[in-house]
């Protein structure tokens, strides 16, 4: 049985996908202990024959899912995981790469400690960044309370991506924790639904995941409307928390992690992916948090761990803002990030 299932969601990457599963198929842990799972997402470039080509080359460790029709990413990773067969799960995307030893040297921490997860650091990458890797900040994490584990939605404990992570299949699957489908950000949904349910978590304060900056990615395309989905998977995301009853369970942490979400990261989105943002939305944002969480100056996570520049552009919900005054502010936001 292999060690890894990592599930790899691919679209139009014929420029990038032997880079990244090159850095795969030679991992240190050996291929034969790895399963690469290729979701092809109705690509209309070359990617498909490159995916079988390695399927060719190694028919024991691949195995290719072609998708007819463009489901997304998130689509694309829910399909692989009902594929994968291995008790450790992993996500690359396919135009970023790996260390060669990242997943040996995950999968013996996870063996060592017992653990659900494994995380690691990530580099930014443009095609010639060079890993670091510190050890004096490694360490076990385990939330095993209700006090830890709102510890660990506050301060984001276990990372913000999808990848340069191990994880338990049981955890996502018995819990299930999934993408938003169909929808720009979805990996919003997926990552602040695993925080809830994860009891233990090693960190390793070493980058070895290479995030290459695709400045031709559709999410970096400015002035699309399907930026706007950000709010369709964060309104998902407070359904689950109310159909799953973690609203009432981790009501405070969850309340800072709302505003969090849908307030300050949308005021990002807005600030970087549009020329002229929507006041329109700026204004559902304010309603929904006004409509929502009315009471937040009585939470302790928000006046007690944002800070000071955070709480200002929270008090901006309790006023009455013009359009002008609107963009001021975001020009101060786009100029913090």
């Amino acid at each position: 049985m292999k060690k890894i299932s990592i599930i790899i969601p691919c679209y139009n990457v014929e420029r990038y996908i032997e880079r990244c599963l090159d850095s795969l198929v030679h991992q240190t842990i050996g291929i034969d202990n790895l399963e690469l799972i290729l979701v092809n997402d109705a690509s209309t470039d070359d990617t498909l024959s490159y995916l079988t080509r390695f399927e060719e080359k190694y028919p024991e460790s691949i195995i290719v899912i072609d998708c007819k029709e463009n489901g997304r990413q998130g689509t694309a990773r829910n399909i692989g995981l009902t594929y994968a067969t291995a008790d450790y799960i992993a996500y690359v995307d396919s135009d970023d790469w790996c260390e060669l030893d990242m997943f040996e040297r995950l999968y013996n921490k996870a063996q060592e400690y017992g653990c659900e997860m494994v995380v690691c650091e990530s580099v930014r990458d443009k095609g010639d960044a060079v890993c670091e890797k510190k050890t004096e900040n490694n360490c076990l994490m385990v939330f095993d309370t209700e006090e830890k584990v709102s510890d660990c939605i506050v301060c984001r404990s276990i990372g913000e991506a999808a990848w340069a992570r191990l994880m338990k299949k049981s955890l996502l699957v018995d819990n299930e924790i999934y993408f938003a489908e169909g929808l720009y950000y979805e990996d919003v949904l997926w990552l602040n639904l695993l925080y809830p349910y994860v009891k233990n978590v090693y960190y390793m304060d070493e980058q070895m995941y290479h995030y290459f900056v695709n400045t031709e990615s559709t999410v970096l395309t400015k002035n699309t409307e399907r930026h706007l989905e950000f709010y369709d998977v964060v309104e998902l995301l407070w359904q689950e928390y109310h159909e799953r009853g973690l609203w009432d369970r981790y009501k405070a942490a969850l309340e800072l992690d709302y505003i969090r979400t849908l307030y300050f990261q949308g005021l990002k989105m807005l600030s970087l992916r549009f020329d002229r943002p929507p006041f329109a939305v700026f204004q559902y944002m304010v309603d929904t948090i006004n409509e929502r969480i009315p009471n937040w100056k009585s939470n302790p996570y928000v006046m007690n761990d944002l800070y000071p520049f955070y709480r200002r552009l929270l008090s901006m919900t309790e006023r009455k803002m013009s359009e002008q005054e609107f963009l001021m502010m975001i020009n101060v936001v786009k100029s913090s990030w």
